[in-house]
């Protein structure tokens, strides 16, 4: 692990066993573990807690940090056009653990997460749209609204977060517009579409080939929700994280400030994060850590990350440099490009004076609300003010017409648990809706998820009124 001790103040030492390595190859990254992924013991699992908890105090430093000491601590930073993947140094077929075998196929490789610096996202086109999250959500009274709509209480317990899209209601687990969304405010409408639009570009670019076939199944099979654009299988909410300068964001972001792993989030998609921040000269942007894999980035306005946020991860908050510390110090922060410049604003002007703030914009997937029980989607999902979550009436009807099947399945599933007539009965049930095509012989079975298309396919045949050869 180096020379670097731990500070005094941290309450969890270092662990000397190393789950990653990294191996730099063509075009791409490798996180290697060095322990199977199968046949893991206890033990094993909570050393590996206990590294995932572990903050080295440099990360928490207020500048760059030398070569020497990311090696000290053992992390690796994030550079352009550079993907992390995952390759398990060993794989082992169920029940075999004993045998393990070395695995080196192309298969194996597991898209883990990569880092879009202020070029990078300033050579996708991204820096226009992005300026435009800056502009909207810097007005004096953006967040005085947003804060007013969630309501004091949900902010003292939550934080400075506020949810655009759909939520989850904390105990009848309802889906709901949210409550910011339902401002009607069309900008909005505008801000969702434009963010989920530089989401799905993030993620199609950040895995070059990547096999989404399994996500898309599921997106299918479950009637998922996909916000935005009718062509988003991943993102099912947007998250907007919004801080002062002078607050710690343990205190302004609550549980979302401190090391946290989003266990809502489907682990077979992707969480997207683009920073926003309107910050002050001679002023560090901050970190993001990925703790398991020791990986960490720069928060700096205008970049992008996308990772599987059911990783223990973590926002490291910025602040003033370190006096002392020369303006042309490698130890200092440079974008290396032009970046957009917010509007300047004044007490005579329609918006006033701007304020510092931190402001992080999250798309991710709520897997309640890929893999939800029907029943819990309340009227406000299906009704015209959703309009402005959805993004295009195209999108809210394409969803209704998938839930509408979902919805039909289940009840034949019920059906065919119910009835002692079995399938014949079920077959002549479908008959009327099928229009003549056969009903595939098909064994009782009870609804679990649909997570794998499961018999969702053979039953939208069915119903679906034949092939396209028959049509």
């Amino acid at each position: 692990m180096g020379d670097y001790q731990p500070a005094d103040d941290e309450k969890v030492l270092f662990s000397k066993r190393e789950y990653f390595n990294v191996e730099l190859g063509h075009q791409i990254c490798e996180l290697r573990l060095l322990d199977p992924l199968t046949g893991v013991t206890n033990k094993d699992i909570n050393e590996r807690n206990e590294l995932s908890t572990y903050i080295p105090h440099p990360l928490r430093l207020n500048r760059l940090l030398s070569e020497e000491e990311m090696a000290a601590i053992d992390y690796t930073s994030m550079k352009d056009d550079l993907p992390f993947y995952i390759r398990p140094k060993h794989h082992t077929e169920p029940g075999n653990v004993k045998n393990a075998t070395t695995v080196v196929t192309q298969k194996n490789l597991v898209p883990y997460a990569r880092y879009y610096s202020a070029i990078a996202t300033e050579k996708l086109g991204f820096h226009p749209i992005m300026a435009a999250f800056r502009e909207k959500l810097t007005r004096p009274g953006t967040e005085k609204r947003f804060h007013s709509a969630v309501g004091a209480r949900t902010v003292e317990a939550h934080g400075n977060v506020y949810d655009l899209g759909f939520t989850v209601q904390q105990e009848a687990r309802n889906i709901q517009t949210s409550k910011v969304a339902r401002l009607g405010d069309p900008e909005v409408r505008y801000l969702i579409t434009d963010i989920i639009r530089i989401a799905m570009v993030l993620l199609e670019k950040a895995f070059p080939g990547r096999d989404s076939d399994i996500q898309t199944r599921s997106w299918l099979g479950n009637a998922s929700i996909g916000i935005g654009h009718r062509d988003n299988t991943e993102f099912t909410s947007i998250q907007v994280n919004i801080s002062e300068l002078k607050s710690d964001l343990n205190s302004s972001l609550k549980d979302f400030g401190s090391l946290h792993m989003d266990a809502t989030e489907n682990p077979i998609s992707f969480t997207a994060s683009f920073c926003v921040s309107h910050l002050p000269e001679n002023y560090f942007p901050g970190r993001f850590a990925i703790t398991p894999a020791r990986l960490m980035c720069l928060t700096a306005p205008f970049t992008a990350l996308v990772f599987t946020a059911n990783q223990p991860h973590i926002a490291l908050a910025g602040g003033r440099y370190p006096k002392g510390l020369p303006h042309d110090s490698p130890l200092r922060y440079s974008p290396k490009v032009d970046l957009p410049e917010l509007p300047h604003d004044n007490c005579n002007k329609p918006f006033g004076v701007r304020d510092y703030r931190r402001i992080n914009v999250i798309p991710y997937p709520n897997i309640k609300m890929q893999e939800y029980e029907t029943h819990k989607l309340r009227d406000t999902v299906f009704d015209d003010d959703s309009l402005l979550v959805w993004g295009s009436m195209r999108n809210k009807r394409e969803f209704e017409m998938r839930h509408a099947i979902r919805r039909l399945v289940e009840r034949l599933l019920e059906i065919m648990e119910k009835e002692d007539t079995g399938l014949n009965q079920l077959k002549e049930d479908v008959e009327s809706y099928s229009c003549g095509n056969k009903f595939r012989g098909y064994k009782t079975c009870k609804y679990v998820t649909w997570t794998h298309e499961r018999q969702l396919i053979r039953f939208r045949d069915s119903i679906s009124g034949g092939s396209r050869k028959d049509s």
